[in-house]
């Protein structure tokens, strides 16, 4: 259990506990097979994984000059705009252009589940229906499952509260 007494959107999907870091697992994986199934590059899907990775564990992407040339300035505009935004829906415009330049170099068909907002949309579906998973459990943990357990919460809040 955490006992922050501060806690923010960061805190939400950062905190080091075994069920995050099993929901982490789970999202990156879930973005990487909706990735695969809408024909999406490997380097690119790695870039995305990593990104995410590295900012649900509260580190910066290393090595980012190791990933193609052609995606550098993907890698560079989310760097500036921030990989957390990812969370929140911001993904730079980048992430449109070079996969519709990877549908169309791959000769790939365009539709719009591989492609554009359609693309972008299912990714932040997926992050945010797995965000509201880690919600639910955060708020089971803190509040109680059923009413015996949230009385004894409320209790030991009040306690820590007077005693402060």
């Amino acid at each position: 259990m955490c006992f922050a007494k501060e806690e923010d959107r960061r805190h939400l999907v950062t905190w080091p506990d075994p069920k995050r870091r099993k929901w982490k697992g789970k999202l990156l994986k879930e973005l990487r097979e909706a990735c695969d199934r809408t024909d999406v590059s490997e380097p690119m899907i790695q870039i995305l994984v990593d990104g995410l990775y590295h900012e649900l564990d509260d580190c910066q992407m290393e090595n980012t000059t190791s990933h193609p040339d052609n995606l550098q300035q993907l890698i560079a505009e989310q760097n500036n705009i921030g990989w957390d935004q990812l969370l929140y829906s911001r993904f730079t415009l980048q992430w449109t252009v070079k996969q519709y330049r990877h549908l169309v170099n791959s000769k790939i068909e365009v539709t719009r589940k591989n492609s554009g907002t359609g693309w972008i949309r299912m990714l932040i579906k997926i992050i945010w229906t797995n965000i509201n998973l880690v919600w639910i459990e955060r708020n089971l943990v803190r509040h109680g499952k059923d009413e015996e357990e949230k009385r004894e919460k409320e209790r030991t809040q009040c306690i820590s509260e007077i005693t402060v």
